[in-house]
């Protein structure tokens, strides 16, 4: 059953069972199941250092290997996360942080006026983060046991198109369950090398993140999208399956077709999330020879 499970079942089982298989890809940074599922508990032991049970923790950054074990540490501490949109002005950080209640944010960047929104600000783009996780001891790397699948892992804003973003709520077991349900819809093999191209702080970047553990893949994490940074990872990695919003499928179909990568490692490519024109479609088809795997959204 779904609701048996909490996010750090599948980063222990990787870490048990797929222990030497590389977990994460990220740049220069290459990490195995074992290393990843220790440096996720550090990240457990120092939020919960810095934090009481049931605190909100802001996370604002690009994709990366850090943003990864942020994304399973913090839940798995007894706290929720809440991913900040990257795209997003000030005043929309601020009044997400605020209204989120958030007392932390680790952030990549300036936190400018976010600073003053919460008690601490730690940065990933400096040695702070790197410090701090190695001051974290044994005793505060032990797993919080009161942690339940209806435990609260996050607070997702939503865009806020209709009126002012708000937070969704969503449980260990909601999160788990979309695990569960990525493989029926896709499934993930345990020798998969999966990019992760979409903004991680959105569902499309993370909607597989714990689906990767639970069978032993890699999760290969791009920083920032570009169509030629895409086709390139894709080339030196040997990606086998990956998910593209079409504005992404797009741009590396027009890129392809002119600048060919190696994609023959591809096993299938989804898509979704808005209308996709049957002609991008059709030269996805041609130009990656691979499955495409329909999410959601409509064809045009």
């Amino acid at each position: 059953m779904v609701g048996v499970y909490t996010i750090n079942d599948p980063i222990q089982r990787a870490r048990t069972i797929f222990g030497s298989r590389t977990g994460v890809v990220h740049g220069d940074i290459r990490r195995t199941n074992a290393e990843l599922g220790e440096r996720v508990d550090r990240v457990g032991g120092l939020v919960r250092r810095l934090t009481e049970p049931g605190d909100r923790v802001a996370l604002w950054s690009l994709n990366s290997d850090k943003f990864l074990e942020l994304f399973f540490g913090i839940p798995i501490s007894g706290r929720a996360m809440v991913p900040h949109n990257t795209r997003w002005a000030e005043p929309e950080l601020v009044y997400a942080t605020q209204d989120a209640g958030a007392t932390v944010l680790f952030c990549d960047r300036d936190p400018g006026g976010l600073a003053d929104c919460v008690d601490r600000v730690i940065r990933l783009d400096t040695d702070e983060y790197e410090s701090l996780l190695a001051s974290v001891s044994a005793d505060e790397m032990v797993a919080d046991a009161s942690i339940t699948p209806d435990t609260l892992a996050g607070l997702f804003y939503t865009g806020g198109t209709t009126g002012a973003s708000k937070g969704v709520m969503l449980t260990h077991a909601n999160l788990m369950a979309n695990a569960v349900q990525v493989q029926l819809a896709q499934p993930i093999l345990d020798d998969d090398r999966y990019l992760t191209m979409a903004p991680m702080f959105h569902a499309a970047g993370v909607y597989s993140a714990l689906a990767l553990p639970w069978v032993g893949a890699s999760n290969v994490i791009l920083g920032a999208f570009s169509p030629a940074a895409a086709l390139d990872l894709i080339a030196d990695e040997q990606v086998t399956c990956a998910i593209a919003v079409p504005a992404m499928l797009a741009g590396m179909c027009e890129l392809q077709a002119v600048e060919p990568r190696d994609v023959s490692s591809m096993r299938w490519l989804s898509h979704g999330a808005s209308p996709v024109a049957l002609e991008v479609l059709r030269r996805a088809d041609q130009l990656f020879g691979c499955e495409l795997i329909h999410l959601y959204g409509a064809t045009e």
